[in-house]
């Protein structure tokens, strides 16, 4: 039997327009934050995304990325995560009451 063409069974991040969004940066799925660490000149935050451990039946954090910003940005950085939750729950409670509406 001939081996498959894998070429045509490979995805790449180009092929998936969510992935890059015309960036050249790598996109990451994190969903918590496990520890940060403060120096005077940068704050690093370790950033995880769960996924099930089929050994234990249980979640187990894994590590996805670090992320470095310089300690005198991460007052802005937490305003503007706040500005988007905001902007995001406000849109979440326009489309709910547009539900009960309907």
């Amino acid at each position: 039997m001939a081996e498959p063409d894998r070429s045509t069974l490979t995805a790449n991040t180009s092929d998936i327009p969510w992935s890059t969004n015309g960036l050249q940066a790598p996109t990451i799925f994190v969903e918590d934050i496990r520890g940060a660490f403060a120096n005077p000149s940068v704050t690093k935050f370790n950033l995880v995304e769960y996924r099930m451990d089929v050994n234990t039946d249980t979640l187990a954090a894994l590590h996805v990325a670090t992320m470095v910003v310089p300690t005198d940005k991460v007052a802005a950085f937490g305003a503007f995560f706040l500005r988007v939750a905001e902007t995001s729950e406000a849109t979440e409670a326009g489309e709910a009451a547009t539900d009960a509406k309907a």
